[in-house]
């Protein structure tokens, strides 16, 4: 019995070393597309950046304290997210209230200083992923890495 031509010419296409080529060049490309991005994703640090207050800005002392805003990337489940402020005349750091963290963006009342205390001093404030029962070797981590990569955001309050 012979084979319907459409059989034969498929056969002869599929049997063709330009197929074999072509194939490869599919697998290869959704490879390179899909599974490397993935498993360099897999070990890519967690990443956070405070988006509000800029860099340079002053902020405002108030009792309820100061709405402050960022992005975050691979935080989450046994890592949280720590918000800290560190007044430049001191060498402290002072923890916030936990953040609330939605698809990637983050919001924490901030405190910059008391009402007598800390005005018009500026302050580095960072967001720093960590665990809860190491979160003063994250922070030490923070305070160590290089200013440049330490300051998110640094304000004055009036």
């Amino acid at each position: 019995m012979t084979e319907p031509p459409r059989v034969t010419v498929l056969r002869k296409i599929w049997g063709s070393a330009w197929f074999r080529g072509l194939a490869v060049a599919m697998v290869a490309g959704l490879v390179t597309h899909f599974v490397f991005p993935w498993l360099a994703d897999i070990h890519a640090r967690p990443t956070v950046e405070v988006t509000s207050p800029v860099a340079g800005e002053r902020v405002q002392w108030t009792p309820e304290g100061q709405l402050v805003t960022g992005t975050c990337r691979k935080v989450g489940g046994d890592l949280h997210l720590y918000v800290a402020i560190h007044p430049l005349p001191t060498d402290n750091w002072y923890v916030q209230r936990m953040p609330t963290m939605i698809n990637g963006h983050w919001a924490a009342v901030v405190y910059f200083g008391m009402e007598e205390v800390g005005l018009g001093d500026q302050y580095v404030l960072r967001g720093i992923p960590g665990t809860p029962h190491l979160i003063h070797l994250h922070i030490q981590q923070a305070v160590s890495s290089s200013l440049s990569d330490a300051v998110s955001g640094l304000g004055t309050p009036r």
